[in-house]
């Protein structure tokens, strides 16, 4: 069992390597036909299959003007001229979603971003560019100058950089542009604290290297929000021999949280269903993996916990904010996780918004209860991504609080994070073939949001 408990309240910049979170490239683009006297460079941000852009700078020598244009990008497979998908290979396409920042610029809706895999680290980096006529069929050409993958450092304070892309009062230029108002939230004598448990099965044979990619991508990232927000962090994790009912019984009569605190409970193992009409949600599957092979039905009951009732046991606690989020099945006891093929990544660093994580954490009052899957499903998961819901919530809310989104009409809660994060786990799992049934693979997150159930005292 780790149990930590320290407040972070320094103002130093903390930078997280998650290398599929978001990645910015700037690009040097020559059109084909592109006038001698125009000068066009791109800023790329890739944030995964939702929220991809690209801001276009344009320069006309002739006259000296300029102009800034953003265009939404939709990420697809690469299929070549028979139609068969390049796993080696992915699209990034303009959607026609374009509008203009500043001046007039080009019309570029049939233009498209291709991302190579390296076989050597297995990110995808920009290869070429493309136009796709009316035929479809993508014609390649090369960018102007090599693509350069742009590190965070680059952008703190760079103005000269941030004015070519972006106009002052965006989030991505306060947020680089002034430093200093990264420093987090000013609390005083009352600072909150985000209480962290994390749960997972990592001795087990099938996933336990899954779950231990789940147990550290989450601590980082609640890590570095609590850092940015300035306050306090509680964290629990069981694993190994503390992976059992008792331990987590023993955290939840422990946990005291104030009625301003933040509750956070998540678990990563094997979970069942036991095919009751009312039980919607799973139980955890919380037997010693020296055991499995050797217990009894009868035993059952003294080794699992219902998700459900871990949520309501939480909630009565009364804190302001409560997720309780498990990644398993929820399906009869004899299916279990399986592993699926990982997921395209990108290279990157990224930082977070203080000003965002404030809206999520500290400005919302409810209760959430989510599942990886829907009743009757199976959960997917791999040892370089984790387990897909996971990988997928992770991704979003590192998306949402960072400085490169930009959310648009999309509202910052969380209902939108986990219908986004829904969303992207269904994708995601499609594209896998289910290696017993040749099926596509699926995957259907289940989340209910409401208020606090108990006041808080």
């Amino acid at each position: 069992m780790k149990h930590k408990i320290f407040l972070l309240i320094t103002g130093m910049i903390v930078f997280w390597d998650m290398s599929s979170a978001q990645t910015m490239y700037e690009l040097s683009i020559r059109l084909p036909k592109q006038p001698p006297s125009i000068t066009i460079t791109a800023f790329l941000v890739r944030l995964g299959d939702e929220g991809n852009y690209v801001r276009i700078h344009q320069n006309n020598n002739a006259d000296n003007t300029s102009s800034i244009t953003e265009i939404a990008l939709a990420e697809e497979p690469y299929r070549n001229p028979k139609g068969m998908i390049d796993e080696n290979l992915l699209v990034l396409k303009t959607t026609g979603l374009q509008k203009s920042i500043s001046g007039t610029g080009p019309i570029m809706t049939t233009i498209a971003f291709l991302f190579r895999k390296d076989k050597a680290s297995g990110y995808f980096d920009p290869w070429k560019m493309a136009t796709y006529p009316a035929s479809g069929n993508l014609q390649l050409f090369d960018f102007a100058t090599p693509p350069t993958l742009m590190q965070e450092k680059q952008l703190t304070a760079n103005t000269a950089f941030l004015t070519k892309y972006f106009t002052e009062g965006e989030p991505f230029y306060t947020a680089y542009s002034k430093p200093a108002s990264r420093g987090g939230m000013s609390w005083g004598t009352k600072i909150p604290t985000l209480f962290i448990r994390i749960v997972a099965d990592i001795n087990d044979a099938e996933i336990g290297r899954d779950c231990r990619e789940d147990q550290r991508k989450l601590i980082k990232l609640y890590t570095l929000i609590s850092q940015k927000l300035r306050i306090r962090l509680d964290t629990l994790t069981l694993m190994g021999k503390d992976f059992n009912r008792e331990k987590i019984e023993k955290s939840l009569a422990d946990l005291h949280p104030g009625k301003n605190d933040m509750v956070v409970f998540h678990y990563s193992g094997h979970g069942f269903n036991r095919d009751d009409p009312e039980d919607t949600y799973p139980n955890l599957f919380l037997v010693p993996d020296t055991a499995k092979k050797s217990w009894k039905k009868a035993q059952l009951p003294g080794y699992t916990l219902s998700i459900q009732d871990i949520y309501s046991t939480i909630v009565s606690k009364g804190a302001r904010l409560n997720l309780v989020i498990s990644d398993c099945c929820n399906t009869i006891i004899s299916l279990k996780n399986i592993v699926s093929e990982p997921i395209k990544k990108s290279r990157g660093l990224f930082t977070l918004y203080p000003d965002y994580c404030k809206v999520l954490f500290i400005d919302q009052s409810v209760s959430l209860l989510a599942n990886a899957t829907t009743k009757g499903e199976q959960s997917r998961s791999n040892p370089t991504d984790g387990g897909y819901f996971t990988y997928n919530y992770v991704q979003q809310l590192s998306k949402y609080l960072t400085p490169a989104y930009n959310p648009g009409n999309t509202e910052l809660t969380w209902d939108a994070l986990f219908k986004t994060a829904r969303e992207g786990t269904i994708q995601k799992t499609n594209q896998c073939i289910d290696r017993t049934t040749k099926a596509r693979c699926i995957m259907s997150p289940i989340f209910k949001i409401e208020k606090p159930l108990v006041a808080p005292q």
